[in-house]
Protein backbone atom coordinates (compact mmCIF):
# COMPACT_ATOMS: atom_id res chain seq x y z
CA UNK A 1 0.00 0.00 0.00
CA UNK A 2 1.02 2.95 -0.65
CA UNK A 3 0.69 6.23 1.25
CA UNK A 4 0.80 9.70 0.01
CA UNK A 5 2.45 12.36 2.10
CA UNK A 6 0.63 15.58 4.29
CA UNK A 7 1.68 19.39 3.20
CA UNK A 8 5.53 19.37 3.08
CA UNK A 9 5.54 22.71 3.11
CA UNK A 10 3.73 22.54 6.97
CA UNK A 11 6.95 21.14 8.69
CA UNK A 12 6.58 18.72 12.05
CA UNK A 13 9.04 19.72 14.18
CA UNK A 14 11.73 16.89 14.88
CA UNK A 15 11.17 14.15 18.08
CA UNK A 16 13.18 14.74 21.06
CA UNK A 17 15.28 12.29 22.07
CA UNK A 18 17.40 11.63 25.44
CA UNK A 19 20.77 13.05 24.93
CA UNK A 20 23.08 10.75 26.39
CA UNK A 21 20.94 7.58 24.45
CA UNK A 22 19.50 8.61 21.27
CA UNK A 23 17.58 5.44 21.05
CA UNK A 24 15.03 6.43 23.48
CA UNK A 25 12.83 8.68 22.00
CA UNK A 26 10.79 10.64 24.61
CA UNK A 27 8.54 12.59 22.60
CA UNK A 28 7.25 13.14 19.17
CA UNK A 29 4.60 14.24 17.02
CA UNK A 30 2.37 12.68 14.95
CA UNK A 31 -0.96 12.27 13.20
CA UNK A 32 -2.96 10.86 16.36
CA UNK A 33 -6.58 10.36 17.33
CA UNK A 34 -7.84 9.20 21.07
CA UNK A 35 -11.23 7.32 21.76
CA UNK A 36 -13.16 7.65 24.85
CA UNK A 37 -14.83 5.04 24.35
CA UNK A 38 -18.65 3.38 26.17
CA UNK A 39 -19.63 0.31 26.77
CA UNK A 40 -16.11 -1.25 27.46
CA UNK A 41 -17.87 -5.04 27.42
CA UNK A 42 -18.66 -4.36 24.00
CA UNK A 43 -15.41 -3.13 22.94
CA UNK A 44 -13.97 -6.09 24.52
CA UNK A 45 -16.33 -8.64 23.57
CA UNK A 46 -15.94 -7.59 19.48
CA UNK A 47 -15.07 -3.63 18.99
CA UNK A 48 -11.50 -3.48 20.12
CA UNK A 49 -10.20 -6.58 17.86
CA UNK A 50 -12.32 -5.35 15.13
CA UNK A 51 -10.55 -1.80 15.34
CA UNK A 52 -7.35 -3.84 15.08
CA UNK A 53 -8.06 -5.11 11.79
CA UNK A 54 -8.75 -2.04 10.42
CA UNK A 55 -5.14 -0.45 12.12
CA UNK A 56 -3.55 -3.28 10.39
CA UNK A 57 -5.52 -3.60 7.19
CA UNK A 58 -4.58 0.26 6.47
CA UNK A 59 -1.13 1.54 9.03
CA UNK A 60 2.01 0.71 7.53
CA UNK A 61 3.00 -2.82 7.78
CA UNK A 62 6.33 -2.56 7.73
CA UNK A 63 6.39 0.07 10.57
CA UNK A 64 4.73 -2.30 12.99
CA UNK A 65 7.80 -3.80 14.80
CA UNK A 66 6.48 -4.62 18.36
CA UNK A 67 3.60 -5.28 20.69
CA UNK A 68 3.06 -5.85 24.48
CA UNK A 69 0.33 -6.01 26.61
CA UNK A 70 -0.03 -5.77 30.08
CA UNK A 71 0.04 -9.54 31.17
CA UNK A 72 3.62 -9.69 29.36
CA UNK A 73 7.04 -8.30 31.17
CA UNK A 74 8.46 -7.85 27.72
CA UNK A 75 7.75 -6.28 24.15
CA UNK A 76 7.83 -9.34 21.49
CA UNK A 77 8.97 -8.88 18.01
CA UNK A 78 6.29 -8.50 15.61
CA UNK A 79 6.68 -10.76 12.40
CA UNK A 80 4.67 -12.14 9.60
CA UNK A 81 4.38 -15.54 11.26
CA UNK A 82 4.01 -14.07 14.76
CA UNK A 83 1.05 -11.18 13.77
CA UNK A 84 -1.66 -13.24 14.62
CA UNK A 85 -0.60 -12.99 18.31
CA UNK A 86 -1.36 -9.43 18.35
CA UNK A 87 -4.86 -10.36 17.67
CA UNK A 88 -4.88 -13.27 19.85
CA UNK A 89 -4.44 -11.37 22.55
CA UNK A 90 -7.71 -9.86 22.84
CA UNK A 91 -9.05 -13.38 23.41
CA UNK A 92 -6.77 -15.49 25.27
CA UNK A 93 -8.33 -16.83 28.61
CA UNK A 94 -11.41 -13.93 27.96
CA UNK A 95 -14.32 -15.50 29.88
CA UNK A 96 -16.39 -13.07 29.09
CA UNK A 97 -15.46 -10.46 31.85
CA UNK A 98 -14.08 -6.89 31.14
CA UNK A 99 -9.64 -7.29 31.86
CA UNK A 100 -10.48 -4.21 34.13
CA UNK A 101 -6.34 -2.65 33.16
CA UNK A 102 -5.34 -4.77 30.52
CA UNK A 103 -3.55 -2.99 27.72
CA UNK A 104 -2.18 -4.21 24.44
CA UNK A 105 0.32 -1.72 22.32
CA UNK A 106 1.74 -2.69 19.21
CA UNK A 107 4.16 -0.16 17.54
CA UNK A 108 7.34 1.00 15.75
CA UNK A 109 9.16 1.53 18.98
CA UNK A 110 9.36 0.56 22.41
CA UNK A 111 9.50 4.12 23.61
CA UNK A 112 7.36 6.24 21.72
CA UNK A 113 5.51 5.56 18.67
CA UNK A 114 5.10 7.33 15.63
CA UNK A 115 2.79 4.55 14.11
CA UNK A 116 1.06 2.85 16.93
CA UNK A 117 -2.48 1.28 18.30
CA UNK A 118 -3.20 1.29 22.08
CA UNK A 119 -5.88 -0.13 23.49
CA UNK A 120 -6.62 -0.06 27.41
CA UNK A 121 -9.56 -1.69 28.84
CA UNK A 122 -11.41 -0.52 31.74
CA UNK A 123 -14.24 -1.76 33.72
CA UNK A 124 -17.02 0.77 34.17
CA UNK A 125 -18.53 -0.99 36.84
CA UNK A 126 -16.19 -0.43 39.08
CA UNK A 127 -14.03 2.88 38.24
CA UNK A 128 -16.21 6.08 36.22
CA UNK A 129 -13.75 5.76 33.47
CA UNK A 130 -13.64 5.15 29.79
CA UNK A 131 -11.68 2.12 28.13
CA UNK A 132 -9.41 4.06 25.41
CA UNK A 133 -8.03 3.44 21.99
CA UNK A 134 -5.01 5.89 20.71
CA UNK A 135 -4.32 5.31 17.09
CA UNK A 136 -0.93 7.00 15.82
CA UNK A 137 0.27 7.50 11.93
CA UNK A 138 3.42 9.14 11.06
CA UNK A 139 3.05 13.04 11.07
CA UNK A 140 4.33 13.15 7.14
CA UNK A 141 1.34 10.48 6.10
CA UNK A 142 -1.57 11.55 4.08
CA UNK A 143 -4.25 12.87 6.65
CA UNK A 144 -6.53 11.05 4.82
CA UNK A 145 -5.46 7.52 6.15
CA UNK A 146 -6.01 8.85 9.76
CA UNK A 147 -9.84 10.16 8.36
CA UNK A 148 -10.41 6.86 6.86
CA UNK A 149 -9.17 4.88 10.05
CA UNK A 150 -11.26 7.39 12.37
CA UNK A 151 -14.28 6.99 10.89
CA UNK A 152 -13.80 3.45 10.42
CA UNK A 153 -13.65 2.85 14.46
CA UNK A 154 -16.08 4.96 14.94
CA UNK A 155 -18.88 2.81 13.28
CA UNK A 156 -17.76 -0.08 15.07
CA UNK A 157 -19.36 0.71 18.80
CA UNK A 158 -20.20 3.45 21.37
CA UNK A 159 -17.99 6.11 22.33
CA UNK A 160 -18.72 8.93 24.43
CA UNK A 161 -16.00 11.42 22.31
CA UNK A 162 -13.23 11.53 20.33
CA UNK A 163 -10.36 14.00 19.04
CA UNK A 164 -7.71 13.75 16.66
CA UNK A 165 -5.15 15.88 14.33
CA UNK A 166 -1.38 16.70 15.05
CA UNK A 167 -0.89 14.95 18.33
CA UNK A 168 1.73 14.35 20.97
CA UNK A 169 3.28 11.16 21.53
CA UNK A 170 5.20 10.83 24.40
CA UNK A 171 7.50 7.79 26.37
CA UNK A 172 5.04 6.72 29.30
CA UNK A 173 8.47 6.25 31.73
CA UNK A 174 9.41 9.79 30.56
CA UNK A 175 6.61 11.86 31.05
CA UNK A 176 7.86 15.03 32.87
CA UNK A 177 11.00 15.23 30.16
CA UNK A 178 8.28 14.39 27.37
CA UNK A 179 5.75 16.99 28.45
CA UNK A 180 8.74 19.54 29.34
CA UNK A 181 9.64 18.98 25.54
CA UNK A 182 5.74 19.72 24.68
CA UNK A 183 5.17 22.77 26.54
CA UNK A 184 7.74 24.38 24.16
CA UNK A 185 6.49 22.99 21.30
CA UNK A 186 2.78 24.09 21.92
CA UNK A 187 4.18 27.70 22.32
CA UNK A 188 4.66 27.97 18.61
CA UNK A 189 2.36 25.05 17.55
CA UNK A 190 -1.45 26.18 18.73
CA UNK A 191 -2.73 23.12 16.65
CA UNK A 192 -1.03 20.76 18.85
CA UNK A 193 -3.03 18.33 20.94
CA UNK A 194 -2.06 16.47 23.75
CA UNK A 195 -4.19 13.81 25.54
CA UNK A 196 -3.48 12.84 29.09
CA UNK A 197 -3.79 8.98 28.94
CA UNK A 198 -4.02 8.61 32.68
CA UNK A 199 -6.08 11.27 33.84
CA UNK A 200 -8.83 12.19 30.48
CA UNK A 201 -10.50 8.70 30.67
CA UNK A 202 -11.79 10.21 34.00
CA UNK A 203 -13.41 13.05 33.08
CA UNK A 204 -14.61 12.58 29.83
CA UNK A 205 -18.37 10.94 30.38
CA UNK A 206 -20.12 14.20 30.61
CA UNK A 207 -17.25 16.60 29.07
CA UNK A 208 -15.45 17.16 25.80
CA UNK A 209 -11.65 16.58 25.90
CA UNK A 210 -11.06 20.17 23.68
CA UNK A 211 -11.31 20.32 19.87
CA UNK A 212 -8.57 19.68 16.97
CA UNK A 213 -9.03 18.77 13.43
CA UNK A 214 -11.06 15.15 13.51
CA UNK A 215 -13.77 15.12 16.38
CA UNK A 216 -16.57 12.82 17.46
CA UNK A 217 -19.29 13.29 19.97
CA UNK A 218 -20.79 9.77 20.13
CA UNK A 219 -24.62 9.59 20.59
CA UNK A 220 -23.92 8.33 24.48
CA UNK A 221 -22.31 11.27 25.50
CA UNK A 222 -25.13 13.24 23.44
CA UNK A 223 -27.91 11.34 25.46
CA UNK A 224 -26.28 12.08 28.95
CA UNK A 225 -25.64 15.62 28.24
CA UNK A 226 -26.85 18.76 27.10
CA UNK A 227 -25.51 19.56 23.92
CA UNK A 228 -28.03 20.21 21.24
CA UNK A 229 -27.21 18.18 18.21
CA UNK A 230 -29.77 19.58 16.14
CA UNK A 231 -28.17 23.68 16.50
CA UNK A 232 -24.68 22.36 15.85
CA UNK A 233 -26.07 20.54 12.79
CA UNK A 234 -27.86 23.92 11.06
CA UNK A 235 -25.19 26.45 12.62
CA UNK A 236 -23.64 28.16 9.86
CA UNK A 237 -20.05 28.22 10.03
CA UNK A 238 -17.42 30.84 8.48
CA UNK A 239 -14.91 28.65 8.10
CA UNK A 240 -14.78 25.30 6.71
CA UNK A 241 -16.43 22.96 9.66
CA UNK A 242 -18.46 20.13 8.34
CA UNK A 243 -21.10 18.62 11.32
CA UNK A 244 -22.83 15.83 9.94
CA UNK A 245 -24.82 12.74 11.93
CA UNK A 246 -23.96 9.49 11.78
CA UNK A 247 -25.08 5.97 13.40
CA UNK A 248 -22.70 6.63 16.22
CA UNK A 249 -22.97 10.33 17.08
CA UNK A 250 -21.60 13.26 15.42
CA UNK A 251 -18.69 13.71 13.33
CA UNK A 252 -17.01 17.22 13.13
CA UNK A 253 -14.09 17.92 10.71
CA UNK A 254 -12.51 21.53 11.38
CA UNK A 255 -10.95 22.77 7.92
CA UNK A 256 -9.74 20.50 5.20
CA UNK A 257 -6.41 18.92 6.80
CA UNK A 258 -4.80 19.04 10.14
CA UNK A 259 -2.67 22.18 10.83
CA UNK A 260 -0.08 22.49 13.56
CA UNK A 261 -1.08 26.38 13.68
CA UNK A 262 2.62 27.37 13.56
CA UNK A 263 2.98 30.84 14.62
CA UNK A 264 6.36 31.85 12.90
CA UNK A 265 4.40 30.89 9.66
CA UNK A 266 1.49 32.82 10.52
CA UNK A 267 -0.75 29.60 9.99
CA UNK A 268 -4.46 30.08 10.67
CA UNK A 269 -6.43 28.43 13.42
CA UNK A 270 -9.86 30.09 12.38
CA UNK A 271 -11.37 26.97 11.97
CA UNK A 272 -10.42 25.02 14.97
CA UNK A 273 -11.00 28.27 16.93
CA UNK A 274 -14.68 29.00 15.74
CA UNK A 275 -15.21 25.08 16.96
CA UNK A 276 -13.67 25.59 20.21
CA UNK A 277 -16.31 28.83 20.64
CA UNK A 278 -18.69 26.93 19.57
CA UNK A 279 -18.12 23.73 21.74
CA UNK A 280 -16.44 25.60 24.90
CA UNK A 281 -19.13 25.36 27.68
CA UNK A 282 -18.76 21.62 27.30
CA UNK A 283 -15.32 21.45 27.66
CA UNK A 284 -13.51 20.09 30.55
CA UNK A 285 -13.71 22.20 33.08
CA UNK A 286 -10.74 21.23 35.08
CA UNK A 287 -8.23 19.24 33.10
CA UNK A 288 -5.43 17.23 34.10
CA UNK A 289 -2.21 19.39 34.73
CA UNK A 290 -0.35 17.49 32.71
CA UNK A 291 3.66 16.67 33.85
CA UNK A 292 7.06 18.56 33.76
CA UNK A 293 6.67 22.36 32.80
CA UNK A 294 3.75 22.35 32.78
CA UNK A 295 2.94 22.00 36.63
CA UNK A 296 5.95 24.04 37.41
CA UNK A 297 4.34 27.00 35.46
CA UNK A 298 1.26 25.83 36.33
CA UNK A 299 -0.48 26.41 32.83
CA UNK A 300 -1.99 23.57 31.39
CA UNK A 301 -5.00 25.26 31.94
CA UNK A 302 -4.45 28.00 29.36
CA UNK A 303 -2.97 25.92 27.04
CA UNK A 304 -6.41 23.59 27.26
CA UNK A 305 -8.15 26.74 26.45
CA UNK A 306 -5.74 28.44 24.02
CA UNK A 307 -8.08 28.06 21.16
CA UNK A 308 -11.39 29.99 23.14
CA UNK A 309 -9.07 32.65 25.43
CA UNK A 310 -5.43 32.83 22.97
CA UNK A 311 -4.07 35.93 25.33
CA UNK A 312 -3.82 33.73 28.13
CA UNK A 313 -1.43 31.21 26.62
CA UNK A 314 0.65 33.49 24.35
Amino acid sequence: MSHAVADPNQPVPTEYVLEDDPSVHVANIELGITFYLADSMHWAQTGAVQALQHFLRLAPREFLLWYTTSRLDRWNRVTDTTLHEVSDAFSVDWLGKIRHGFELVLSDDVTSESTGFRYVEVDEQRVLRSSLLELTLPAHFDPALLMQLADAVFSLGPIYAAIGGYALRYNTALKGSAFTAAHGWAKRYLGLDMQDRERMPWLVRDKLPGVSWLNYVGAPWLEANALDANTLLSHTFVEPVKVSREHGGLRIVAGDAPTLGDLNHFASLAAYEELAHALGEHFVSTPPPLYGEFVRQDDAGAWFRRLLEPGDWR
